[in-house]
């Protein structure tokens, strides 16, 4: 992150010093959010270039890659994919790191988001056939337990009723040999 604060820091100083000592030039990438760089010819303008600490000075052997991401800009879809500069700046930065070209990354990352969309289209219709489906079975669950119910107390009434006959017939069997007993049945 390139800043005139961060040109000054101490810290980013050293990482830089880190960066000379053991990696190659083409791998830093430099991300401008507030200040200037300017490149002139062999080295960066350095008249002109305030987001940068002077310690770059030679160590390019040809104009670097940078990006700029003004943070001046209150916009908030600025920093998304779906800003078109953003989203090239991004492609930019990222190609070299994934060794691809800007445009192939770009739509890789566009493959990538159409099969996510499926998948994730894919995820809603199967959970809502699933919710479908429980629904159902759930409806179809109370309708069982219902009927299940009205058989029980069916069976229930008509225990009742022959209970009763049996008593009935029973009280006729000892009516004829018992009367007063008989009468005393429940």
């Amino acid at each position: 992150m390139a800043s005139p604060e961060a040109a000054a820091s101490h810290w980013v100083q050293r990482e830089i010093r880190y960066w000379q000592e053991n990696r190659d030039q083409a791998t830093l990438l430099i991300v401008v959010t507030s200040g200037e760089v300017s490149w002139s010819g062999d080295d960066f303008d350095w008249d002109r270039t305030t987001a940068l600490p002077h310690q770059l000075g030679g160590w390019f052997r040809e104009e670097p890659l940078w990006i700029v991401l003004d943070k001046d800009r209150s916009d908030d879809t600025r920093l998304s994919l779906r800003d078109a500069e953003f989203r090239s700046a991004a492609c930019r930065l990222a190609a070299p790191v994934h060794g691809m070209a800007p445009d192939e990354l770009d739509g890789e990352d566009v493959r990538q988001f159409r099969v996510a969309t499926r998948l994730r289209r894919a995820a809603v219709a199967a959970l809502s056939m699933l919710l479908v489906a429980a629904t159902v079975l759930g409806l179809v669950a109370v309708r069982q337990r219902a009927v299940a119910i009205e058989e029980r107390d069916r069976a229930e009434r008509q225990l009742r009723i022959a209970s009763a006959r049996a008593l009935a017939a029973e009280s006729d069997g000892l009516a004829s040999r018992d009367p007063v007993l008989a009468a005393r049945w429940p």
